[in-house]
């Protein structure tokens, strides 16, 4: 990732703990550890977007293929000789092969190497042949590798370097105007974005994603036009994903400035024993290879073949990839890396090939555990986490519809029983399987926590034992997927599954016909119909116990929206009740779950959209994590914070739409409970405020000189209201003595209630 020049110096500065880039790690460490006791930035989401191939990806393989100089060498054939040029290697990549092996090592994307050192690029560049003839493959090695992949469904990320005019020639710096500070290297800006812009419009959506390195440094820092280098990498696909290199810590996205939308770690050189590597909430990319000379950590084939260079064994490995996708809520998880030889024989360098696939076997074993998932909500691990220190034993993934949990058995108790914490999340469960072989494990859930017990015929595997946990409900209410028995379906209905679109448990019901209906007979106090909205959806009767009670709309003109709340009605007496649903009009009505609230008063806000004046958006942070239902200040999971004008007192407001006009009257608000951050961040003076149209507001509750609180809620009630959005405005913010005297407004959780 790095040109030879910089990794020859960064060796020996290394060695001798003085060297710019070494103090600049040794800064942002300590930068990112003061973070840590306050804000843990990073960026993630609380509850993450389904549709986001990035943050449901947790195993990738990084391929430096390229080109150094005459005086640098990268990427070697197997016999230890070098390409001549940048169109001999281009000559000489094997996609074919490359996708093969990539599909068999079983991972969710590939991150490859567009150009690297002095910017030899990978395809016929136009625009670098008019700055810098001779630095453009006349073959096409990104096309190539783009058709080789598609037919596996790899996506496919490329890495760019757009600070690398350090390894030019004098001639080609004064050429791009890299020593040319004129208007803010303006000249310099124009070269980059020419070439990166050509680059996204040339392959347009089949470039799912961008990694840019070297973002840390200060010649990004100080070079780099950002909005205009964001726009010029969404060129050809708006929805390109872009990852920045934060160095070797779990960087904030501020590193990039505006321009990316997650950061990454580089880890190199590191133990072969890997159960002390801290995970990271940022992807974490790592060399899979050794070498017996300097650069011991080279990105690219660089050892001939006769030499066996994998570093870290298959299961080591495995137990990481495992770890990360548990801990790494910004998406990515383990990018190992790899370079390939050039030529037509073979590929890969000596046990990179068969190690690799051998991982993915592991992988793949559990794959429905680790592929498409999101970090648990119910068993939080936080950036820092090991192996040797995991608590409980366990690291926890969960599907995307939080339809299941999968509890990863990494370090197995002495028993055949589990014992575990109440979940964070507050979810419950109603059955456990292993998911390896079926067999069902004896689970008990009480106020005190969670047993699982493994069948006789059953052990713990050494590597990791996912175990299948099915999610009913979460305290208070259930859960009713739209295949329970227990559901008259009057008419004809359609059943869909794998749409892979966020519906709850993967599938729904769905009529096209005016007069259908369906009807559910339930025991509770309330009852939600959740289904998704579209473009070409309709009215719906709703009635409850035969007596119509409002006509209700799942029409969404800006495209499909999975599990939305149409009706909800709460406050009933505690019994037995039917709610009966008929299509009216529309092209399409459907079912996706029914939600029965069983005891106490049902949260309104939970898992609600949310927005807000400003926002960190980090590992820990983000406007979801106010209304995930955890309420406590947790690693990955602290909820939301606001961001704006830290250094002076000021405004803050954050909004929760509740999805459609209900009766509320009291609101809760949690504050920060994590140790001597207690109850900062809650706001001095605020308002809470409804709305029906979320313009036209009425304060409900006004406080002034709020005395900080210690951890503990803050319930607020107030005269019933029938609203949709309920705001919290805070007018004069509280400074953090723990956080350099900030001012932020900032809260775990926000409960509404009617």
């Amino acid at each position: 990732m790095k040109s030879l020049t910089k990794i020859e110096k960064d060796v020996r500065m290394m060695s001798a703990a003085k060297t710019g880039k070494a103090l600049l790690y040794v800064f942002l460490a300590l930068v990112l550890c003061v973070a840590g006791m306050n804000l843990r930035v990073a960026k993630s989401h609380a509850a993450p977007d389904p549709n986001n191939w990035y943050l449901k990806s947790h195993f990738g393989l990084f391929n430096h293929f390229t080109y150094g100089s005459p005086s640098f060498t990268q990427t070697i054939y197997p016999n230890g000789t070098v390409p001549l040029d940048v169109n001999e290697l281009g000559n000489n990549f094997n996609a074919t092969q490359f996708a093969a092996d990539a599909n068999a090592m079983g991972v969710d994307y590939v991150a490859f190497t567009a150009w690297h050192y002095a910017m030899n690029v990978l395809y016929p560049s136009a625009k670098m042949n008019t700055w810098r003839p001779g630095h453009s493959s006349s073959h096409d090695v990104i096309q190539d590798l783009i058709n080789a992949l598609q037919p596996y469904g790899i996506k496919l990320m490329l890495y760019i370097h757009v600070t690398d005019g350090h390894d030019f020639t004098a001639a080609d710096q004064t050429a791009t105007g890299w020593n040319d500070s004129t208007n803010g290297y303006l000249k310099w800006n124009n070269f980059v974005n020419d070439i990166v812009t050509e680059l996204g419009n040339r392959y347009g959506t089949a470039i799912d994603g961008y990694f840019v390195d070297m973002m840390y440094e200060s010649y990004y820092q100080n070079m780099i036009d950002k909005a205009r280098l964001r726009t010029s990498m969404l060129a050809g696909n708006p929805s390109r994903i872009i990852v920045g290199s934060g160095g070797t810590g779990d960087a904030s996205i501020s590193v990039g400035g505006g321009a990316i939308d997650y950061a990454a770690r580089e880890y190199y050189n590191q133990p072969v024993d890997n159960s002390t590597w801290p995970a990271t909430n940022n992807m974490t990319a790592t060399v899979v290879t050794t070498q017996n000379v300097a650069p011991k950590w080279a990105w690219w084939a660089s050892v001939p073949q006769g030499t066996n260079v994998l570093r870290y064994t298959p299961e080591n490995m495995f137990r990481f990839t495992v770890l990360e996708a548990g801990v790494n809520r910004n998406g990515g998880g383990m990018l190992w890396d790899a370079g390939t030889y050039a030529g037509f024989g073979a590929l890969w360098e000596d046990g990179v090939r068969t190690g690799l696939v051998t991982l993915g076997g592991y992988v793949n074993a559990v794959g429905e555990s680790l592929k498409n998932v999101f970090p648990s909500t119910s068993y939080t691990r936080g950036s820092g986490t090991t192996l040797s220190g995991l608590a409980n034993g366990i690291v926890a993934t969960k599907s995307t519809n939080d339809a299941y949990e999968y509890i990863h058995v990494l370090n197995p108790p002495g028993t055949k029983t589990l014992t575990l914490p109440p979940p964070d999340d507050g979810k419950k469960f109603s059955a456990a399987t292993i998911l390896k072989n079926g067999h069902a494990v004896t689970l008990s859930q009480t106020a005190s926590g969670v047993t699982l017990t493994l069948g006789a015929s059953d052990s713990w595997d050494s590597l990791d034992t996912v175990i299948k946990l099915t999610v009913s409900g979460y305290d208070g209410f259930s859960s009713v997927n739209d295949t329970a028995s227990g559901i008259v379906y009057n008419g004809t209905w359609t059943y869909s599954s794998g749409r892979n679109v966020g519906d709850y448990a993967n599938d729904l019901h769905a009529t096209t016909t005016n007069g259908n209906y369906f009807q559910y007979t339930f025991t509770g106090t309330g009852v939600e119909y959740i289904s998704s909205k579209d473009f070409n959806y309709g009215d719906v009767d709703i009635y409850i116990d035969n007596v119509l009670k409002t006509t209700v709309s799942a029409l969404d003109s800006t495209g499909y929206k999975p599990q939305q709340v149409l009706y909800g009605i709460y406050g009933l007496a505690s019994g037995s009740h039917t709610i009966k649903a008929v299509k009216k009009t529309g092209t399409y009505m459907q079912l996706d779950k029914i939600k029965v609230y069983t005891t106490g008063t049902p949260n309104l806000a939970l898992n609600k959209t949310v927005t807000a004046s400003s926002d960190v958006a980090s590992g820990d942070w983000s406007k979801s994590g106010a209304v995930d239902g955890v309420r406590t200040s947790l690693p990955g999971l602290m909820g939301w914070s606001s961001a704006n004008s830290l250094t002076s007192n000021h405004t803050e407001w954050i909004t929760v739409d509740l999805g459609f006009a209900q009766s509320v009257s009291k609101v809760v608000l949690y504050p920060r409970t994590d140790g001597s951050n207690a109850g900062y961040g809650f706001p001095v003076n605020f308002t809470v405020d409804v709305s029906a149209n979320n313009s036209t507001w009425t304060s409900v509750v006004t406080q002034t000189g709020y005395a900080l609180p210690a951890g503990t809620a803050q319930t607020f009630t107030f005269t019933t209201q029938n609203a949709r959005y309920v705001r919290i405005n805070g007018t004069s913010l509280r400074q953090n003595p723990n956080d350099f005297n900030q001012y932020r407004m900032q809260f775990a959780d926000i409960v509404v209630q009617p």
